[in-house]
């Protein structure tokens, strides 16, 4: 569902090299397609995820849905928490994976949580420039700036219908545009 080339080599892949996210199988893969090669499988503490971005020359970073899929094969497949447990703490993250350690970190997890940030599909991040984390919550039409642990920016996207809300569709801020 999503991919990331890498624009520069490090130790831990190659210029041209490819992040891949496969939302359906909750894997990340590190791909180098000069080789047709798999150079990593990335499975870990994380469900449905999207959005899988360089972060640092030894780390990469995603959204993590946290999504569980429920449904027989007769039925729609329904993602999320089950109806039961809507107000406990699961919630959407972004996760960091370090290829150093092979170890996940969720800086931002707890505001994930007190700020009920849950999509079950889509949703994306995006670090700004001043190091703050741009988030968009798909089904809620919310977006988000988190500023290490608090909230700097909280928009509801609504419409005039009541009880309507318009959908974000992976949007981009850009830092470096003049107007």
């Amino acid at each position: 569902n999503d991919i990331q080339p890498a624009l520069s080599d490090t130790d831990h892949w190659q210029k041209g090299d490819l992040f891949l996210s496969f939302r359906h199988r909750s894997l990340l893969m590190l791909y180098r397609p000069s080789t047709n090669e798999i150079i990593k499988l990335i499975q870990g503490p994380f469900s449905h995820q999207h959005d899988v971005d360089i972060y640092s020359d030894h780390e990469i970073s995603f959204f993590n849905n946290n999504a569980i899929s429920l449904g027989t094969k007769k039925q729609l497949m329904e993602f999320g928490p089950p109806e039961n447990q809507k107000d406990s703490l699961i919630s959407s993250e972004v996760l960091i994976y370090n290829f150093e350690t092979n170890e996940f970190s969720s800086p931002y997890k707890p505001l994930f949580e007190q700020e009920k940030i849950y999509t079950r599909t889509n949703g994306l991040h995006q670090f700004l420039s001043n190091g703050d984390v741009f988030v968009e919550s798909f089904e809620e039409g919310k977006l988000f700036i988190l500023e290490g642990n608090k909230v700097v920016y909280k928009n509801q996207l609504d419409t005039p219908e009541e009880d309507m809300i318009y959908i974000p569709n992976w949007m981009q801020l850009y830092e470096d545009i003049n107007f």
